[in-house]
């Protein structure tokens, strides 16, 4: 078996391909995480603090639910949006943790993937945990991963300005906020409305 060599440096191509990807996810996350605190009717300080901080994908869903919650309509086909972060954190993932390696018998730049498995020939499976797969990466794949990350952060950003068109309707302070009877479901009112006029003196 021949070993690998870890590569330190690569060329400047991917170098700047890699540092793309990883700024962009970062402000893809960053506008995410706004929208959250922003939805739930608290400042970023609190947010960091109070709230759970998902995947980018989780992020998605949990601004749904606020939505939601909040009466508003979601405006967003959630699922494919989710999906395609997932999609794009993993490859951001796996270059900001993976090693880089060349190959003594192959031209390019690889990155070791060791998480799941894959298929090195059709109907042989292996574990990337003890088997690494090695993923060559090329200028041109960095660029089209890049594109699906600036897709997503572009779908978000209009989200984002639809959402605060919305929210500008809603009061802002949270105690408006959580005294407002729409904030409940027709059904939960009347549920709650029952008990209090059932609940012993």
């Amino acid at each position: 078996m021949k070993l690998v060599s870890i590569a330190v440096t690569l060329p400047p191509q991917h170098e700047a391909g890699v540092g793309r990807i990883i700024i962009h996810w970062a402000c893809l996350e960053w506008r995410l995480k706004y929208i959250g605190y922003r939805v739930a009717g608290v400042s970023p300080k609190f947010g960091r603090i109070a709230m759970q901080e998902p995947n980018a994908s989780g992020y998605v869903r949990m601004i749904a639910n606020l939505l939601k919650l909040r009466g508003l309509p979601v405006m967003m086909t959630t699922n494919k949006l989710g999906k395609d972060c997932d999609a794009a954190e993993e490859w951001r993932n796996r270059f900001a943790h993976s090693a880089w390696v060349t190959h003594p018998d192959k031209k390019g730049y690889f990155i070791q993937a060791t998480r799941g498995n894959w298929e090195p020939k059709k109907g042989i499976s292996l574990n990337r945990r003890m088997s690494p797969e090695g993923i060559r990466i090329t200028p041109k794949l960095l660029k089209s991963i890049l594109h699906q990350i600036d897709t997503a952060r572009r779908i978000i950003e209009v989200w984002h300005q639809v959402i605060e068109h919305r929210l500008a309707t809603l009061p802002q302070t949270p105690a408006a906020l959580f005294s407002l009877a729409g904030q409940l479901p027709a059904h939960a009112r009347k549920k709650r409305q029952g008990q209090r006029r059932s609940s012993p003196r």
